[in-house]
């Protein structure tokens, strides 16, 4: 009457007709019987129906907004770990990971006019880091990347000592001395850092 490979066709017809949900035409031997669907499933579908017939579209859209936030959700203390391979708002990160620290304000804002000022502070900057690396022999990112105070402090008193007017030749001798230690800073820095 039946063979094994018709009940393994049948069977696998049921089991796929059930879980596509009981919607179409099933065969089991040859002989199509309609599958009907469940009647649990067709009574949730007439009460939402019956549900929304009555709702506007504006009720509809505030059924589907989001609850509102209670002040405990505000105060919520968030301990995910951030993810360090990026720079906070504000900073600026190097290649190597490290964050440069923010230059003096009255450089960043200063006019062209005073072009000039800034450079020598940047070169003073670069001095001092370049032989700090060399001192230490080693590059880590404080070493690298310090504080902007020591130069401010050093420009400062620079100016204050031989003036404004002298600042183009300060900035050249300044640039010189960072010139002599740059290579030796880079190289420390590709030893340091394994490359």
């Amino acid at each position: 009457m039946f063979d094994r490979n018709s009940a393994l066709a049948g069977a696998a017809t049921v089991i796929l007709g059930t879980i596509i949900g009981g919607a179409g035409v099933l065969y089991y031997a040859g002989s199509p019987s309609r599958a009907e669907p469940s009647s649990l499933t067709q009574t949730e579908r007439d009460s939402m129906l019956a549900a929304t017939d009555g709702m506007s579209e504006t009720q509809m859209a505030e059924n589907q907004m989001e609850p509102p936030v209670s002040q405990a959700d505000r105060n919520f203390l968030d301990f995910t770990t951030p993810d360090l391979a990026e720079a906070a708002p504000g900073q600026n990160l190097t290649r190597h990971g490290c964050v440069k620290p923010e230059e003096p304000t009255w450089a960043t804002n200063a006019p062209p006019e005073d072009a000039q000022q800034v450079l020598l502070l940047k070169a003073l900057y670069d001095n001092s880091r370049y032989e700090n690396i060399v001192q230490t022999s080693s590059c880590p990112c404080e070493v690298e990347y310090p504080s902007w105070d020591e130069a401010d402090a050093s420009y400062q008193a620079l100016v204050a000592s031989r003036g404004l007017d002298e600042i183009p030749v300060m900035r050249d001798e300044v640039s010189r001395l960072v010139r002599r230690n740059l290579k030796a800073s880079i190289d420390i820095c590709k030893v340091w850092r394994g490359r």
